[in-house]
C-alpha cells in the first residue's frame, strides 16, 4: 500500500528538510564573474549552485591538485628522500612566463617541500621535479599516472597532458570534474594541511637558499591591500590558476556552523584580477546565510505500522528507516514542503525478524524526489503456534462459519423435533 504522509503530521520523526538546489536567492541575484561555478555541499554530496559546470574548459594551474595527489600516493614518507631538480626539467619553461617558486638547477629536496612549492606558490617547476621522480625519470609516464586517476575517481571529463596546467589543448576538465578530483585529494592526510597553509619556510641547506612561500590565494589574508576584502576566515585556500585561455581560476574549501563546501571557479574574467575571488565569495556568502544542514530522518525513529498475519502477541510491527539522512537545505522552507510516500505491503506474515526490510519510503522536497530509504521491522514478532494457526485458518474462513451455522441449527431444530415428538407421546398414554 502507499501512504502519502506530511512532515507536519509525523511528530515523532525528527526532520526539517533536504537538498533541493535553490536556495532563498534566485540563480540571478548572485553576481558570478566566471564563465564556470560550482558549489558542492561535501555533508551531502549535492551540488548546491551550479553555473555550467559540466562544459569542458582548461584547468591551468588547478591541475597541479591532480600532481599532489598522484606524489601524496606514490610517496611513502614525504621527509625521507632529497630529489635533485635535473637542469632538463627547466628547458620547456625558457622564455615563458611562469608562476615560481625560484627553485635552481641542482638544488635538492624533500618531497614535502616540493609539495608545498606546488600548491602554495604554484610552481611550474616543482610540478616537473615531483612529476619526474614519482615517473621514475618519466614526466609521461606521471601524466598517465594523473589520467588513470582522474578516470578511477569519475573525472570522465578530463585529460592531463602535463603536471603543471600550462595551456594544451589536450590538458582540460570542467569545474564538475574538478570537485572530484579535489574532494578525493581531501581524504589524503597530508593534503589539506599543504594546500590551505598561507605561508610556509623552506629551510635552507648547503645547496640552496632559505626560500619562503606565500599562498597565491589571497583571499586568504586580510590584509592584503588589493583584496583584503574578499577575506573569509571560514574559506580555505586550496589553488589558484590563471591563463589567458583559462581564466582566472580557484577552488577553495570551507567550513560554516558545521557545513563543508568546496568552491570551483573557472573562467574567471582575465581582466579582472578579483573576478575568482569576488565569485568566491558571493557563492559561498550566499550559502552561509541561506543553507543550513539538518537532520531529514532518523534510523532510531519509527516512521509507520504493518500489519502482521499469525502473530503470537503483537499483529502490528514498527518500521523505520534503514539509514539516518541529512540534508542541505534553505533555512527557510517550509516544512510542508516536505512529503513522505511509503510503499509498504498491507499485511505481512509472522515470523518477523527486527531488520527485516518490509518496503521502502521516498523523501520529495517540493515536488521533487530527493531520497529513497528502506523501511525495516524494529522488532522481531514470534508466529503462533501450528494449532492455532490452523485453527484461526479454519475459522477464518466463511464457508466454516456458514457450515457451522447450519450444523447449529439443524441441532436446534432436531432438539425441537424430539420434544415435539415426546409431547405427542405423553399425550396418546393418557388416552
Amino acid at each position: 500500500m502507499k501512504k502519502f504522509i506530511s512532515l507536519l503530521g509525523i511528530l515523532a520523526i525528527l526532520l526539517c528538510c533536504f537538498v533541493i538546489p535553490v536556495a532563498a536567492l534566485e540563480k540571478s541575484d548572485i553576481e558570478i564573474s566566471a564563465r564556470h561555478a560550482l558549489l558542492v555541499n561535501l555533508d551531502t554530496d549535492t551540488v548546491v549552485y551550479e553555473n555550467d559546470g559540466y562544459s569542458q574548459c582548461y584547468p591551468a594551474s588547478l591541475t597541479k591538485i591532480m600532481t599532489a595527489i598522484v606524489a601524496l600516493e606514490n610517496t611513502e614518507d614525504l621527509d625521507a628522500v632529497e630529489i635533485t631538480a635535473r637542469a632538463a626539467l627547466f628547458k620547456e619553461f625558457e622564455g615563458v612566463p611562469i608562476s615560481t617558486a625560484n627553485i635552481k638547477s641542482g638544488e635538492t629536496f624533500s618531497m614535502r617541500e616540493l609539495l608545498y612549492a606546488l600548491m602554495l606558490n604554484s610552481a611550474c617547476e616543482a610540478a616537473n621535479i615531483i612529476a619526474d621522480h614519482v615517473g621514475g625519470g618519466s614526466i609521461a609516464a606521471f601524466i598517465d599516472m594523473m589520467n588513470r586517476k582522474a578516470t578511477e575517481l569519475g573525472a570522465v571529463n578530463t585529460h592531463f597532458s602535463n603536471p603543471h596546467g600550462l595551456f594544451d589543448e589536450q590538458n582540460y576538465s570542467t569545474a564538475y570534474d574538478m570537485y572530484l578530483i579535489t574532494d578525493y585529494a581531501l581524504s589524503l592526510p597530508d593534503f589539506l594541511p599543504i594546500a590551505c597553509a598561507k605561508t610556509y619556510t623552506i629551510e635552507g641547506n648547503s645547496n640552496r637558499g632559505e626560500k619562503r612561500l606565500v599562498h597565491t590565494n589571497r583571499m586568504l589574508f586580510s590584509t592584503d591591500a588589493q583584496f583584503g576584502k574578499y577575506y573569509m576566515p571560514q574559506v580555505k585556500g586550496i589553488k589558484t590558476g590563471t591563463l589567458s585561455a583559462a581564466g582566472r581560476c580557484l577552488i577553495t574549501y570551507a567550513e560554516h556552523n558545521g557545513c563543508r563546501y568546496i568552491c570551483v571557479v573557472i573562467g574567471g574574467d582575465y581582466s579582472d584580477s578579483a573576478s575568482r575571488y569576488k565569485t568566491t565569495y558571493n557563492l559561498y556568502n550566499w550559502a552561509f546565510e541561506n543553507l543550513t544542514l539538518k537532520t531529514l530522518a532518523e534510523d532510531t525513529v519509527p516512521i509507520a505500522q504493518v500489519k502482521v498475519n499469525f502473530a503470537k502477541d503483537e499483529d502490528v510491527v514498527s518500521v523505520r528507516p534503514g539509514r539516518s539522512v541529512t540534508g542541505i537545505v534553505e533555512t527557510d522552507l517550509d516544512p510542508t514542503d516536505i512529503v513522505l510516500t511509503t510503499d509498504l505491503p498491507s499485511s505481512v506474515d509472522a515470523p518477523i525478524k527486527a531488520g527485516d526490510i518490509l518496503g521502502n519510503c521516498v523523501i520529495t522536497v517540493k515536488g521533487k524526489e530527493v531520497a529513497t530509504v528502506e523501511l525495516i521491522a524494529m522488532q522481531d514478532i514470534a508466529e503462533q503456534s501450528a494449532l492455532v494457526t490452523v485453527a484461526n485458518a479454519v475459522f477464518s474462513h466463511p464457508l466454516v462459519w456458514v457450515i457451522l451455522v447450519g450444523i447449529v441449527g439443524l441441532f436446534i431444530l432436531s432438539a425441537i423435533a424430539k420434544a415435539k415428538h415426546k409431547r405427542r407421546r405423553r399425550r396418546r398414554r393418557l388416552y
